[in-house]
């Protein structure tokens, strides 16, 4: 599992190994205001928990309610989108490098 929040100590799925990124099974959202997102990931529940951020956020949220946390700062469910898109985009460039890494040592034995 890893909890989807923005945080010093948190990780991008680009950051991840294969491995990790495979037997990452649960996406733990906070779905409340962002002045209240703080305080509930300081839970002890969630302290051992793995973070990820996103690696590259829409500046702005299409979300109508304003806030002024800054730039970055989405709704729940843009989040989680996003959070998706770039999970199947690391899945897909760990995985190509595997299959490139994979290949060269089949070409180099094949050239012996």
């Amino acid at each position: 599992s890893a909890l989807l929040f923005p945080s010093k100590d948190s990780a991008t799925f680009a950051d991840l190994s294969l491995d990790e990124l495979q037997k990452l099974k649960n996406l733990v959202v906070i779905d409340c205001k962002w002045r209240k997102g703080n305080g509930i990931i300081s839970s002890p529940a969630l302290k051992q928990v793995r973070r990820i951020r996103l690696r590259d956020p829409p500046k702005t949220s299409a979300y109508w309610r304003w806030h002024r946390f800054g730039p970055g700062c989405l709704s729940s469910i843009e989040a989680i989108y996003y959070a998706m898109l770039e999970y199947k985009e690391a899945l897909a460039k760990t995985n190509k490098l595997c299959v490139l890494n994979e290949s060269a040592k089949e070409l180099s034995f094949e050239g012996r």
